[in-house]
């Protein structure tokens, strides 16, 4: 029972999860047990709000089914683990390690397999800890984002964004297959003041999502057509005179070839690839010509097609067209690089260009293994990453893990990749530790606090790595310089850059105690029109594009998915969830994965709402719930990405390993192509 005489303390906390929206929330904690999260109202952006996952966190974080204490099974996927103390966990660790290096006189066998399931600074620490005993096998490869990174890189010379309060001065916003009102709830309030104000909001996806009820316009087209739209609106702009040939002339290159080649489109080529009315494409270039300013929104789904990047290079040339780049309220928006300027993130955005790293691409790793690697893999690290959920071709996965002699996962939960290692050690939460975690959308920073003590035995990733470099620092053939004292605040100290005084506008970690620092003016992307592209210049051609591979010039690509069924499955994130880290918490449609489905296609089926149906395809099947919607199309169904262990559902199982046109570049690999899955839907009877 609480102490009603305990003096209740608050904390500011940064939530870590991979979202645009990077809130800020304050903990209320008596007699050391956290009781209460609000909303931060000192954040300018957030307001004081969050979203139905942060409000769950308390739920989530005494969670009976936390993992408290290190486990261990000697057989991989038998399920008959062993509760063992940290010390006997790193004695296992240690002597794996030793036995690597004796063995091989190299670290090679040692792979580190990571995201960003806690953006937070001082979980790089892994990267840190592997970079530093040498060259590892690392998977590189992003299956989130990397091929619309690419292409902005390959137009404006780097990823960069505009403040989201610019949303609130459009005229025009266009959001291309991005559902803000699920991912990015506090810029909905700045969408609703333009709104209020005049400007119209059209939405483009295959998907009637939460966002598209509130638009003015809603145009649902066929998935991965967005470019031949985006293309033919260009071509429509130019001929009508509406191009903007001073900002053309003084800022871009390469538009002549462009237009040139835009002039081969056919209007009913482009209904056709689309799916769209004629009438819903004259209403969308009227708007487009006669408002301005236009603020573009790519959503990261847009780019998970075979030909993704292609399409974000066609949207970008759409705003570049008609002049809508470095203006108040316009622009493209993606997300931006900016805040990624911490020291020890360096080994994680750049891993894939580290030479002496053997250096697996994720799809490669999927299809092939580890099987045929000289040194063979023997140890593989897992942190901030559920494969066994979050990658196409789980199963695949699965037998990859088997092979590998000693596999580590640290996680807070008994997830599927848990439950197919070896040994799994329990991490903290952050209400657990102090860390830096900043955004990709908007660009405020904040000192997440330290509220409460672990959970049980919990560690954070830092501490995890300290206790193993403790033990074989001065064992190893390349001996570590991993700072192993370091206390929490002296190792994210040592993390701040010039690149983060120039970021956020203070010169040390320090002084962002007790502080929300955003900044005092909105930044509007390019305004100076000094573009970071070799020319200097916004590239309708891209002679890096071209050497690369990839054709130069920003026209639209038809996908080349394998269409060996008929429905395209769309596996959009639900708005309740986020992959597999609030699975336990049964937010949503009751924790219960279902297909949406257009009456007319279930008609043709035989299916009614509610039946359960029966998804395949070649890689895959299992049963679930019919949603019979108006909201997807008739050769469209939607499953909410994620892992229903209660109904025998890993949606990803059905995904297959195809790649994205691009992601090289910052990555290292192309991304995964996971909306371009085909299946067939029949009714289980």
């Amino acid at each position: 029972m609480l102490n009603p005489h305990k003096k209740t303390t608050q904390k500011r906390h940064v939530c870590p999860r991979n979202c645009y929206s990077t809130c800020t929330m304050i903990s209320h904690v008596k007699n050391g047990k956290l009781y209460q999260v609000t909303g931060d109202k000192e954040n300018p952006y957030t307001n004081g709000t969050l979203c139905a996952k942060a409000y769950s966190y308390i739920k989530r974080n005494y969670h009976p089914k936390r993992l408290k204490y290190p486990y261990y099974q000697e057989v991989k996927g038998s399920g008959n683990f062993k509760r063992i103390s940290w010390k006997t966990a790193i004695e296992l660790i240690e002597n794996r390690l030793i036995k690597i290096d004796q063995t091989y006189q190299s670290f090679l066998p040692v792979a580190l397999y990571k995201y960003t399931g806690n953006l937070g600074v001082k979980h790089y620490a892994s990267e840190e800890f592997f970079s530093s005993i040498g060259p590892t096998t690392r998977i590189v490869g992003s299956p989130c984002s990397s091929a619309g990174f690419d292409a902005t890189v390959y137009d404006f010379g780097r990823s960069v964004s505009s403040d989201p309060d610019q949303l609130a001065k459009a005229k025009v916003i266009v959001i291309w297959g991005g559902n803000p009102a699920a991912t990015s709830i506090h810029s909905i309030p700045l969408i609703q003041q333009a709104q209020v104000r005049g400007a119209c909001l059209i939405v483009i996806d295959p998907i009637f999502t939460q966002t598209a009820e509130i638009a003015d316009i809603y145009i649902q087209i066929k998935p991965g057509s967005d470019g031949a739209l985006a293309n033919f609106l260009t071509k429509t702009v130019i001929e009508k005179g509406f191009a903007d040939q001073s900002f053309i002339d003084q800022y871009t290159i390469g538009f002549k070839r462009f237009s040139e080649k835009l002039d081969k489109l056919s209007r009913v080529d482009v209904l056709q690839e689309t799916g769209m009315e004629d009438k819903a494409l004259e209403v969308l270039t009227e708007k487009l010509m006669t408002s301005e300013p236009v603020f573009h929104w790519i959503g990261l789904g847009l780019q998970r097609h075979t030909n993704g990047g292609q399409m974000v290079r066609t949207i970008n040339a759409l705003a570049a067209s008609t002049g809508m780049i470095g203006k108040e309220g316009a622009g493209v928006h993606y997300a931006h690089s900016d805040t990624w300027v911490f020291k020890n993130q360096q080994a994680f955005f750049n891993e894939h260009e580290d030479k002496s790293n053997r250096v697996l691409e994720m799809t490669k790793w999927i299809k092939d293994g580890p099987t045929s690697l000289e040194p063979p893999l023997e140890f593989m690290w897992v942190t901030c990453r559920n494969p066994l959920v979050q990658d196409p071709q789980p199963q695949q996965i699965r037998k990859h893990f088997n092979a590998i002699p000693f596999v580590v996962t640290v996680d807070q939960f008994m997830t599927p990749t848990a439950r197919w290692s070896n040994l799994i050690l329990p991490a903290t939460t952050h209400f657990e530790e102090e860390d830096i975690a900043a955004s990709y959308w908007h660009r405020g920073l904040a000192l997440n606090e330290k509220a409460i003590e672990p959970y049980f035995e919990s560690q954070s990733d830092l501490r995890i790595m300290q206790l193993i470099a403790t033990k074989v620092d001065d064992r190893f053939s390349h001996p570590s310089d991993f700072p192993v004292h370091d206390s929490n605040e002296d190792y994210l100290r040592k993390q701040w850059t010039e690149a983060a005084t120039n970021a956020f506008g203070i010169p040390r970690f320090d002084d962002a105690k007790g502080r929300l620092i955003f900044p005092a003016v909105s930044k509007i992307a390019w305004r100076n029109k000094k573009f970071d592209t070799p020319s200097g210049k916004y590239e309708f051609y891209s002679e890096r594009a071209k050497n690369d591979g990839y054709n130069p010039l920003p026209i639209n690509q038809a996908t080349n998915a394998e269409e060996n069924y008929p429905l395209q499955l769309l596996t959009p994130h639900d708005p309740y969830a986020l992959n597999s880290q609030f699975h336990f918490l049964g937010l949503g449609k009751d924790g219960e994965a279902f297909i949406a489905i257009h009456e007319k296609t279930a008609l043709d089926r035989g299916i009614e709402d509610g039946d359960m149906v029966k998804v395949f395809n070649d890689y895959g099947a299992f049963t679930l719930k019919a949603q019979v919607t108006y909201r997807v199309a008739h050769d469209v169904v939607m499953i909410y990405t994620g892992w229903y262990p209660n109904q025998g559902v890993n949606v990803n199982e059905l995904v297959p390993v195809l790649e994205t046109d691009m992601g090289d570049n910052c990555a290292g690999a192309k991304g995964i192509a996971f909306h371009d899955t085909f299946v067939e839907v029949e009714r289980k009877f």
